[in-house]
């Protein structure tokens, strides 16, 4: 009922990410987390360390998936972060 969904960076993924990318237009923009899952799943496919600047890519691609531009899937993920975690 009241429940999240939230994404990482697997949703990027060209071949792992392809149903994830099929399947996240189907949650509810009030219901979206995005993340990133560090130090693991970079979302880029690169080597190296994971890191909370990495969103974006999640954002880009979440972005995209809903046919919304980067504000406003910016916002609602922000949004309901902060009233997840009471901020």
């Amino acid at each position: 009922r009241h429940s999240s969904v939230g994404f990482t960076g697997c949703v990027c993924d060209a071949r792992r990410g392809r149903e994830l990318r099929r399947l996240l237009p189907l949650v509810p923009l009030h219901r979206l987390l995005l993340e990133t899952d560090a130090p693991f799943m970079m979302p880029t496919g690169g080597r190296g360390r994971n890191e909370p600047a990495n969103l974006v890519a999640v954002l880009r691609t979440a972005a995209e998936c809903y046919g919304v531009c980067e504000e406003e899937l910016a916002k609602a993920s922000t949004d309901n972060a902060a009233r997840f975690f009471r901020l």
